[in-house]
């Protein structure tokens, strides 16, 4: 069994529901499955940010966790601004930071440290990947949600003039 298999989550009744969804036209297969994808990825975005605000490695700021749709998947990252949060998830090595010419200082307590200064390294600290893994229970639930919402949104359109009223014909 491959590591990323361990916290597998089992969906029950599955098999009955790719049938449900096979029976609406691609487009609203689509636009379901959407639906049910965004919802666990903004979840996930909110539970891994979450994790994340309990560091104390980092300051964190808010929206430092966002998910954006590509082609056909939802991606979920750092934001561009907030990219050192990587170095939290998985650490550093010592290492020796060094200038491009001038020195290195703190300039809030003025305290200058030369060309050239030997880092500790940082501890990893991870938020991303614990979330998903315990917390895949909660992302699972927001795309059933996310799955009920688009189906019942689509049958609904499905029912055409009907839709609104249940089953009902309108009356004239």
């Amino acid at each position: 069994m491959s590591k990323f298999n361990r916290n597998a989550q089992r969906v029950e009744g599955l098999d009955e529901l790719i049938q449900v969804l096979k029976q609406l036209p691609d487009v609203m297969q689509k636009k379901v499955g959407n639906t049910a994808t965004r919802n666990g990825a903004k979840r996930l975005a909110e539970l891994s940010e979450q994790a994340l605000g309990r560091s104390d490695t980092f300051a964190i700021r808010k929206d430092s966790v966002k998910f954006r749709k590509v082609s056909n998947q939802y991606k979920i990252g750092l934001q561009d601004k907030h990219w050192h949060h990587i170095f939290q998830e998985f650490g550093t090595k010592p290492h020796t930071i060094r200038t491009k010419g001038g020195v290195l200082a703190d300039t809030q307590n003025s305290e200058v440290f030369g060309v050239e200064v030997q880092h500790p390294g940082v501890k990893a600290d991870p938020f991303f990947r614990p979330t998903i893994d315990t917390k895949s229970g909660e992302v699972m639930q927001a795309m059933a949600t996310g799955l009920a919402k688009g189906l019942q949104r689509e049958s609904k359109k499905l029912a055409g003039k009907y839709g609104k009223s249940g089953l009902r014909k309108k009356r004239r």
